[in-house]
């Protein structure tokens, strides 16, 4: 992704509120559903914002970028996969300034890509910063030599992020970003398929969500007050046999 790209898809926002408060508002549903404090949702919600800044870029005009890419003749699919030949995306929930950004991981690379320098141009997006950044690895030698590379991953301190965010205000699409979990006790896995059976196209089983959905609270609910010692282990199987189903 050249600056040109970047500044297009600035300009669209800056253009545009009705695209910027629907973007923030988006992202707020998206972490909403899928907050990545919970370790399950962490892939779906980093490949649903990829998605997101994928159909804002799109709307805002950026759809030649296959040229240089050996694409012709893309869909909105094919469009996100150049996307990722542009840009890598890195999306946090977090509100604060905290730990490393893993840029890649290294767990399945092959040897040679381990010790490859990460030079992708990356977009950075969450809370924490003041919008979506522009960083060019490949040419911020600065911003690259903030890079650790060990045998798990290449990271970068998210303060490098934010500091680099401050100083260079021209490479920041400003949006403001909120990420409130889903207090919700019902196990993740579970509303997914609640989401399908309730869609009325499965009677028989669509029957039995809300059935289980309570039952699923109250498990997680009294799991949660063991686990922390309000709850003995006796009380805690002696309750589980009380709850009616």
């Amino acid at each position: 992704m050249t600056v040109s790209d970047f500044d297009l898809l600035k300009n669209g926002f800056a253009t545009s509120s009705q695209l910027r408060n629907e973007f923030e508002l988006a992202f707020a549903a998206i972490a909403s559903k899928h907050h990545p404090s919970n370790r399950a949702e962490r892939f779906p919600f980093g490949g649903a914002c990829e998605w997101l800044l994928a159909i804002a870029a799109w709307k805002t005009g950026i759809k030649s970028v296959p040229a240089g890419h050996s694409q012709n003749g893309f869909d909105l699919v094919q469009f996100k996969a150049a996307m990722q030949g542009l840009w890598s995306v890195k999306s946090s929930a977090s509100t604060i300034i905290s730990g490393p950004i893993n840029l890649r991981n290294n767990a399945s690379s092959s040897d040679s890509a381990t010790q490859a320098l990460y030079q992708h141009v990356t977009l950075f997006m969450g809370p924490y910063l003041p919008g979506i950044t522009y960083v060019d690895f490949a040419s911020n030698t600065e911003m690259a030599n903030g890079i650790v590379y060990d045998k798990d991953a290449a990271k970068i301190k998210s303060r490098l992020i934010f500091e680099y965010a401050q100083k260079n205000p021209e490479f920041v699409i400003p949006v403001n970003l909120t990420a409130v979990a889903n207090l919700s006790q019902i196990d993740s896995n579970l509303n997914i398929v609640a989401n399908v059976l309730s869609s009325g196209t499965y009677p028989i089983l669509g029957s039995q969500v809300d059935i289980l959905k309570n039952y699923s609270e109250k498990i997680t609910v009294l799991r949660e007050l063991n686990h922390k010692g309000n709850l003995s282990d006796e009380e805690f199987h002696k309750t589980l046999k009380e709850i009616s189903l």
